[in-house]
């Protein structure tokens, strides 16, 4: 995913939050633009090109407790744990197709 953001909506919002440092700080952007009156939208034929853990330089988990974080942050206990519950099923099954090669 690619976003580009008005100077005016990032100065309005005060930009990224940096409890949400490099993941998860997009949706929480996203959120608060939304919460200020900002429109987002998504254009299918817009591509950009991203390398698996290009910004860490190995694979990490950490995007899993980022957005951990924001659902805490945005809601209520029952909610956070489906969100953990959903997490926790998706990633173990997406590891059985990885390991299974395929």
């Amino acid at each position: 995913m690619a976003a580009l953001y008005r100077t005016e909506a990032l100065r309005q919002v005060r930009a990224f939050n940096v409890r949400f440092f490099l993941y998860g700080e997009d949706v929480d952007l996203g959120e608060r633009s939304a919460s200020q009156g900002w429109e987002s939208r998504v254009l299918p034929s817009a591509h950009a090109i991203h390398a698996i853990a290009g910004s860490e330089g190995h694979v990490s988990t950490r995007w899993v407790d980022a957005l951990h974080e924001l659902c805490r942050a945005r809601s209520g206990r029952m909610r956070l744990l489906v969100f953990d519950a959903i997490m926790t099923v998706g990633l173990t099954l997406g590891l059985r197709t990885v390991r299974r090669g395929g």
